[in-house]
């Protein structure tokens, strides 16, 4: 936390006072940030894993940030008519701001939860500027109780609320420090200006809508996490509404134009999720995730990029058992920040030219 230095009109004083003066100063911390944390958004539909996510949270926040209360929170987005915090646009999200007095709100979503031993949960969170309703930060999380498993079982979880303690504690730490290492370094994420992300459809065999949501929020935090500037989810969602477009993973002519309008984006990306499935047995589960992306040029509506990978929690395996992956969201993160940098490694010119298969990467 910063801390504040004495102001020049004190030097004035005698130079005892003065010394005693700067030595208390010194040490005392500078007004926190205020901050308004959402309702965990539950997309398991389990009150108890809830509990267990936010307890954490405000008391990890708390050491870094004013909280506003809940109440008052509670009644601007009332006010407002703000159900959903992640489909907000910047102007309501700056209303919430006068209303409550935060200068930031962190929106929190569970995606999966398995209670059962050894447990397993993802998560993700989005961090929002109410002075101008700007994405700051997005971030995903996944965790199973076997990640951290050594000889003879030692290290394994086996109830869900250490993880999800554990797993919390370790997320917010990537949002107090949510400037990406390198991320300014990379030219790519200069030329390719803000890019609007589209929700991924998905055509795999089981709880398809969940799956989407899931890596559309890993594809969203990777994005932000290496420089590329994302449009408002917010302004997304409004102009899909307005246009008629509820189907996920795609944009036709008209709304691709709507969209670089509204956002001021010059691309638009989405894919789609065609595996998220996991094998195995409970104490050796084997994801098995396949992810394509496809980047589209907002003006002439053509495939600027696409970009796929196809990986299993096997892949990378060494004799240590090192390297291993239970669970599909940290496998999808894997595989989307291999993809990412491939797409902004790739020449401005070039993109288009070809498909980036990462088999068992």
């Amino acid at each position: 936390m910063s801390r504040r230095l004495l102001p020049a009109p004190v030097l004035a004083l005698p130079q005892g006072v003065a010394l005693v003066l700067l030595a208390v100063l010194a040490v005392a911390p500078a007004a926190a940030t205020t901050l308004a944390v959402a309702p965990v958004q539950d997309r398991v539909g389990n009150p108890g894993a809830v509990a267990a996510v936010r307890q954490p949270l405000l008391e990890v926040l708390a050491d870094e940030y004013d909280l506003v209360d809940a109440t008052t929170l509670r009644n601007a987005l009332r006010a407002g008519r703000l159900r959903e915090i992640d489909a907000a646009t910047p102007e309501e999200l700056a209303r919430v701001g006068e209303a409550t007095g935060a200068e930031l709100l962190l929106s929190t979503t569970l995606h999966r939860v398995f209670e059962e031993s050894p447990p397993r949960l993802a998560l993700s969170a989005r961090l929002y500027s109410l002075a101008d309703g700007r994405l700051l930060w997005s971030g995903f999380a996944a965790a199973s109780g076997l990640d951290h498993r050594g000889l003879l079982e030692l290290g394994v979880i086996d109830s869900f609320d250490p993880l999800a303690r554990r797993l919390v504690t370790r997320f917010l730490r990537t949002l107090t420090g949510r400037r990406s290492e390198g991320a300014a370094d990379r030219s790519g994420a200069a030329e390719l200006g803000t890019v609007a992300l589209v929700p991924l459809s998905s055509v795999t065999e089981r709880a398809g809508t969940a799956a989407a949501a899931e890596v559309t929020e890993i594809v969203r935090a990777e994005l932000l996490g290496q420089g590329i500037a994302t449009a408002s989810p917010g302004t997304v969602t409004d102009t899909l509404r307005r246009h008629r477009l509820l189907a996920w993973g795609g944009v036709d002519a008209t709304s691709l134009a709507a969209l670089g309008e509204a956002t001021g984006a010059g691309y638009v990306l989405t894919g789609t999720v065609e595996t998220y499935e996991v094998g195995g047995g409970a104490l050796e589960p084997e994801p098995h995730v396949t992810i394509a992306l496809r980047l589209v040029d907002c003006r002439t509506g053509r495939i600027a990029w696409t970009g796929a990978s196809d990986r299993r929690g096997w892949d990378g395996l060494d004799l240590f058992r090192l390297g291993r992956t239970y669970t599909r969201g940290q496998l999808a993160q894997q595989m989307t920040h291999h993809l990412v940098r491939r797409l902004l490694e790739e020449p401005a010119g070039d993109r288009g030219s070809r498909t980036f298969r990462l088999e068992g990467r």
